[in-house]
């Protein structure tokens, strides 16, 4: 019977250790917070309960067994309110943080039943009936009304804990956390049964009197609360930072620690060994070692906590330790106890980690001044060894195994510091890499991998982008990452008045980084401002401002809801690193979208430009394949506009015609569009129209725009306009057909007398049957050899010399003369005859140049325009290849120029295209740059070497400032990348200035030269060469 009650106090033992330690690391990971201390008290409860337990099942006699019965009343009687606080915690209860008398409720049962069954000593000499039996001793319960109350609060306070716990998993969407709230529930639930079995209904009601076994029952659930904490948020830690702080400021936290949980082991270890197993120790002399080391263990942690200098706080407990060494070898020298020698070889192990050796020397002095008062107060005894020893040997090496491994974990620490500081190199080198192929297309995509990467990695719950409008003065989160289970706040944070008197905003404002790392510390009225949506409770941010330009544009950020997270160097560095990356990334792709708006709007009326237009008309054309709708077309131009730019100037005319554009989109219906063509014309598409009246009664009410006068600056502007109409698809199934009828219609209609308007009839049709004429004549102008090429030269602006020429397709035909070139390239297009009309040109052009040079002429490049078209051909190159040979005209002295529309085709194959001409030598030109599209993005992947300004920007020149910075702009980023500039269709003194000014390079145009024929251009060189 001994031996069985024996094994069952050596059980609760085990138990016990195992939650007084749970619960001790459970505080020391982090003491302020609320769910870690109320864990703190669940486990302390457990441990009480089970300690009683312990002593009480093996106890000597009826008074020693009911001491500790009621001794552990103090834990099972509050077991199970903190229980219910916990859940309450668990769940998020608000209403229960709110409310503070609610916490008076809950434990009221619970300080009622124990003052029955362990501080009133009149009630429990009557609620216990202990009995010794086989198992130990047991108690008996007599269902008095104290047992019943107390049935009532363990069985209620349990079902509500496990009801709580069950709806707020009902809740969740997560799978995973429904899963493991349902194991944790059903641990529970398994012991809640098992526990009532024996501790309630075995001995009141069953007649079987056997231990009751609810504390170790409860290992269950604690140890899957302890598997899930992480999950779940049970058991917080104070930094993930801090566990993997500086290597020596942890380290010596840690073995302090340790020590002082050796130290309160070592004093429950007395106590159990040397007065519950061994009869000869007298109480007196345990109770005062086992305090005594208790105390030693307790004065280390409060010495943590006291603000002392840290190396007067070592010397202090060094010294604790070495007094502490001599106590316990004369406590045991007497006994000829051998175990006791291992005691001081523990504490060297854990000096080992301290820097200042002369810690390390009063231990030793400590120890070696010890044996030399023991040989000579005791030179000679003889040693017995029991089962006491072999625990405390066993305790002993345990505790020095923990050290050895501490110790061990000291290195790997900083192995992980390493391998966490090149994780966080890649991450950076990576989000870099991202970062920089970012443009308008993918900025989503790519700043959700930013966030979702940086939120990941530094294991916070949420990370997010905030832009100002510094205009309206407001803020909005444009991106953010969420970690699953929290709220996201980017729709709530759009629009938010920027208030830049607080703490917050005022350190962004200031392009200063804003670091808390514990909200929850500060005043609450700050508390309260740093929260971007209410009721989101956070505890851990750091923001860095965004700039660009020299100028705070918003902020990205860092935040946590659940852990507290001590922001490091590292992080501060990392978030100011990512901040100037966002910076120069939406620097740049401001700077895109200005030449997308460049190349897709009208810098003077806002409007959509010919090129957007063209699009949209055939993206409805092909909508309207689909339904029996017509299209329409309208050709909108101002009648003498002109005089109003000769007798108000130019800037007042821009102005005019935004007001014009403004009017007309008024007018139309949300689907329809306007465009500006050129100069003083408009393009408008009217779209659901179901017959010919439909687009005359739009035509009307166009025409009654210009009835009213324009008013700008007090001055009233009388107008009138022009229009034609083209139907879709009576009048073409195109886009440039369509508006090509329509200007044909619009130029009839000035032709009658102007301010009307003219549907596309079959007469206008006439002309289109014209052109059906000119591509049969262009089928054969090749083979009769009606084409020929004029050469206008490229003049350089310093030195006045040409340097170059472009090649310009011309035709004439023997009966309808010289065919203008704006025909001849579209007609070419829409046939099969580009790609052998382009190779002829090529060829004759290269064949010119070499021509030039085999005449001793200085030799000059050639620059041949290439379409799309031909572009696409598959053998291209080597179509380039061979004329070159053919030839014998180097590489280096040919160009080919292709438009910024080629941009929008394939992009691998357009680099692979160009990067095969480098490699043949060949130099590579963007044509008429500015009009088509601009991707910055793009232009700096191809391998340029020059930029033709187009016409449109050197016109403006000496009228208009806004093209000359257009101008101006186009020249500066070719430098800016390397390449040279050429400004076409130069043909005043004003323009030549400015564009010394601006330090073009190249000059083409009217100011020096027209396009000429090739002997012209023999006879200009020779000049040169002489």
């Amino acid at each position: 019977m001994e031996n069985i009650s024996f094994l069952f106090s050596m059980l609760f033992f085990v138990f016990f250790i195992i939650y007084l330690f749970a619960g001790l690391y459970v505080f020391f990971n982090a003491p302020k917070e609320p769910i870690n201390q109320i864990s703190f008290a669940l486990l302390i409860a457990l441990s009480l309960w089970t300690f009683g337990f312990m002593i009480a099942i093996s106890a000597p006699n009826y008074q020693i067994c009911l001491f500790w019965r009621r001794f552990s009343a103090l834990g099972w009687g509050t077991f199970f309110a903190i229980l219910l606080h916990f859940s309450l915690l668990f769940t998020e209860n608000k209403k229960f943080a709110k409310h503070k008398w609610l916490h008076l409720l809950i434990y009221l049962p619970a300080i009622v039943v124990v003052f029955a069954f362990a501080i009133s000593h009149d009630l429990t000499q009557t609620l216990y009936v202990l009995l010794n039996t086989e198992w130990g001793w047991t108690n008996v319960a007599k269902n008095s009304g104290w047992d019943i109350f107390h049935m009532i609060y363990y069985v209620s306070y349990s079902l509500i804990s496990i009801i709580l716990i069950f709806r707020w998993a009902l809740n969740k969407n997560d799978a995973l956390t429904k899963k493991r709230t349902n194991v944790l529930i059903g641990s529970y639930l398994l012991v809640f049964i098992l526990a009532t079995i024996t501790d309630s209904l075995s001995n009141a009601y069953l007649g079987m009197k056997i231990p009751q076994m609810a504390p170790i029952f409860m290992i269950l659930p604690i140890l899957i609360m302890f598997y899930n904490k992480t999950y779940f948020n049970l058991i917080l830690s104070k930094s993930v930072e801090q566990e993997n702080g500086i290597i020596n400021v942890i380290s010596i936290k840690k073995v302090y620690f340790y020590l002082s949980i050796a130290m309160v082991f070592g004093g429950i270890l007395n106590f159990f060994t040397q007065f519950i197993l061994s009869n000869e120790t007298k109480l007196t002399e345990v109770l005062f070692l086992t305090g005594l080391l208790i105390v030693v263990g307790i004065a280390i942690q409060i010495l943590q906590r006291i603000n002392l200098p840290e190396k007067y706080r070592d010397y202090i407990i060094v010294c604790l330790l070495a007094l502490l060494i001599p106590i316990v070898t004369l406590q045991f020298t007497k006994y000829g106890g051998v175990t006791v020698w291992a005691f001081p070889f523990v504490i060297i192990i854990a000096f080992l980690v301290f820097r200042e050796r002369i810690l390390l020397g009063i231990i030793s002095i400590s120890i070696i001044s010890t044996q030399i008062v023991v040989w000579i107060v005791t030179p000679e005894t003889y040693a017995s060894v029991d089962g006491s020893d072999y625990i405390l040997r066993i305790s002993f090496f345990c505790i020095a195994i923990c050290l050895c491994y501490y110790i061990n974990n000291l290195f790997l620490i900083r192995m992980n510091e390493t391998n966490k500081k090149m994780k966080l190199q890649t991450l950076v080198t990576q989000i870099s890499s991202v970062c920089v192929g970012i443009n308008q297309q993918n900025f989503q995509e790519n700043i959700d991998y930013l966030l979702n990467a940086s939120g990941e990695f530094f294991r916070v719950d949420r990370a997010y982008i905030c832009l100002f409008d510094l205009e309206n003065q407001t803020n909005s989160c444009i991106q953010e990452y969420c970690r699953p289970g929290c709220l996201a706040i980017q729709d709530f944070i759009q629009n938010i008045p920027i208030n830049p008197h607080s703490w917050r905003m005022e350190k962004v404002l200031a392009n200063e980084p804003f670091v808390v790392s514990d909200i929850t510390i500060l005043p609450e009225f700050i508390n309260g401002e740093l929260l971007l949506v209410e009721n989101c409770v956070l505890k851990s941010q750091i923001i860095a401002p965004i700039t660009s330009k020299e100028r705070v544009i918003g902020f990205w950020g860092l935040e946590t809801e659940v852990n507290i997270i001590d922001w490091q160097d590292d992080h501060l560095n990392f978030m100011k690193l990512i901040a100037n990356i966002l910076g120069d990334t939406l620097t740049r792709i401001d700077a895109e979208k200005e030449l997308n708006f460049m190349a897709h709007y009208d810098d003077v009326t806002k409007l959509p430009n010919r090129n957007l237009f063209t699009n949209y008309v055939y993206f409805n054309i092909v909508k309207q394949e689909f339904s029996d709708k017509l299209l329409g077309v309208v050709f909108l131009d101002l009648d003498s506009f002109k005089t109003v730019n000769d007798t108000v100037g130019h800037g007042m005319g821009d102005e005019l015609l935004y007001l014009v554009g403004e009017k007309l989109k008024k007018m139309l219906k949300k689907n329809d569009l306007v465009s500006r063509f050129s100069g003083d014309e408009f393009l408008i598409m009217i779209t659901g129209l179901t017959s010919e009246e439909d687009v005359i009664q739009v035509a009307e009410r166009l025409m009654h725009l210009f009835y009213e006068p324009f008013i700008l600056k007090g001055q009233e502007f009388f107008m009138t306009a022009s229009a034609g109409i083209a139907l879709y698809p009576m009048d073409g199934k195109d886009p440039e057909t369509l508006i090509m009828n329509a200007d044909i219609a619009k130029f009839k209609a000035k032709e009658n007398g102007r301010n009307q308007y003219l549907l596309c009839s079959s007469d206008l049709k006439g002309e289109v049957n014209r052109q059906n004429q000119l591509t049969n004549f262009l089928y054969r102008a090749l083979e009769k050899g009606e084409l020929f090429i004029e050469y206008q030269p490229q003049v350089h602006l310093v030195s006045g010399k040409i340097t170059g020429v472009e090649s310009l397709l011309r035709w004439r035909h023997p009966e309808l003369g010289l065919i203008s070139p704006g025909i001849i390239i579209p007609l070419a297009e829409q046939t099969s005859l580009i790609n052998p009309i382009g190779e002829w040109v090529l060829e004759t052009a290269c064949q010119q140049n070499k021509k030039w040079q085999d005449m001793g002429l200085k030799p000059i490049l050639m620059a041949v325009n290439i379409s799309a078209s031909q572009f696409k051909n598959p053998h291209f190159i080597s179509q380039v290849e061979g004329v070159l040979q053919k030839t014998g005209l180097k590489p280096e002295y040919l160009e080919v120029e292709i438009t910024e529309s080629m941009a929008i085709l394939e992009f691998s194959e357009i680099i692979r295209k160009l990067n095969g001409l480098k490699s043949i030598g060949v130099s590579i030109a963007i044509d008429d740059f500015g009009t088509e599209y601009s991707s910055l993005g793009r232009l700096k992947m191809l391998p340029l070497d020059r930029l033709k300004m187009d016409k449109q920007f050197i016109d403006g020149i000496g009228c208009n400032h806004k093209d000359q910075a257009i101008a101006n702009a186009i020249i500066q980023l070719g430098k800016s990348l390397g390449l040279s500039v050429v400004a076409e269709g130069v043909e005043d003194e004003d323009q030549i200035a400015f564009l010394k000014t601006s330090q073009c390079d190249l000059i083409q145009g009217y100011y020096y030269y027209k396009p000429l024929s090739a002997l012209a251009i023999e006879e200009i060189l020779k000049k040169e060469t002489k």
